[in-house]
């Protein structure tokens, strides 16, 4: 059980949820980095809005979607790794 939580909270959960950098310094952006790059340039383009639209949608709906989906993120993972386990344990069991 350790291990299925290391892995999703670690590698492939943190992979999903941030991105990963390659060898070369190239980064290929996660999930929630891309929403928080979108939520950055909504941002940008509201800075003259009225404040109360402004939070509404880039802080409340924005924001909110980007909790989301790094929660999502991590439970993927998890879901996976405990798949992928008791997939294999179903199996050895009926080898016997």
């Amino acid at each position: 059980m350790f291990l299925v939580f290391y892995i999703s909270q670690s590698t492939l959960g943190a992979w999903i949820a941030e991105g990963y950098e390659l060898e070369n310094g190239t980064v290929i952006p996660g999930l929630v980095a891309l929403l928080e790059m979108f939520q950055g340039w909504v941002g940008g383009l509201l800075e003259n809005a009225n404040p109360l639209i402004s939070a509404i949608l880039v802080d409340g709906v924005i924001g909110g979607v980007v909790a989301v989906a790094a929660m999502i993120a991590v439970v993927v993972g998890l879901i996976l790794n405990t798949n992928k386990k008791m997939t294999s344990e179903y199996s050895l069991k009926g080898t016997k």
